[in-house]
């Protein structure tokens, strides 16, 4: 078996304009990630192509953040999901949304655990705060849950049939007066 093709080693002043800007702007927001980045041939008109590999803290290969260009749209892999941006302003502005929301573990993989055959998992945006409810309360979804973040930090199972808490109601503190 063949060993994966490495990117070449990132020169910015090589980088195609597409690239350039999203580099720029990721960098600025982000620089820690520079460390992580390489370039392609070929991938975009009139330069080379930016290549982000960030490995996830956690080791595991699906919780990677891969970004590049595909057919020169800024495209975002992470997890069992990816999307397509458009080269512009907004869609690189969307792209850098998104890769921020994933570093900061608000952005994460959500997969059902309790199916023999689980339903192919996806993203779920916890900056929503009906994202997660309406995922877990479709009518599709199973009744136990994963969420994956990308630093694992942020890592939870959520279990729908299990039983509340009982709280022991003559110990609850008053409420504080208005």
């Amino acid at each position: 078996m063949s060993e994966k093709a490495q990117p070449l080693p990132l020169d910015e002043s090589r980088l195609g304009i597409t690239s350039s800007r999203l580099a720029t702007i990721i960098f600025a927001v982000a620089p820690e990630v520079r460390q992580y980045a390489g370039m392609w041939e070929g991938q975009e008109p009139g330069g080379t192509s930016l290549d982000l590999d960030i490995p996830s803290p956690t080791g595991d290969p699906m919780r990677n953040i891969d970004l590049y260009l595909i057919g020169g749209d800024p495209s975002l892999f992470f997890g069992p999901s990816h999307t397509h941006c458009s080269p512009d302003a907004d869609g690189i502005a969307e792209i850098l949304d998104m890769l921020c929301a994933i570093l900061a573990d608000q952005l994460v993989i959500i997969e059902e655990s309790d199916a023999e055959t689980p339903r192919r998992g996806g993203w779920v945006d916890l900056r929503d705060p009906d994202a997660l409810l309406e995922e877990v309360t479709s009518q599709y979804a199973g009744r136990k849950f994963l969420l994956k973040s990308w630093s694992g930090k942020s890592d939870r199972q959520i279990d729908l049939d299990a039983p509340l808490p009982s709280y022991p109601f003559n110990q609850v503190p008053p409420c504080a007066p208005c």
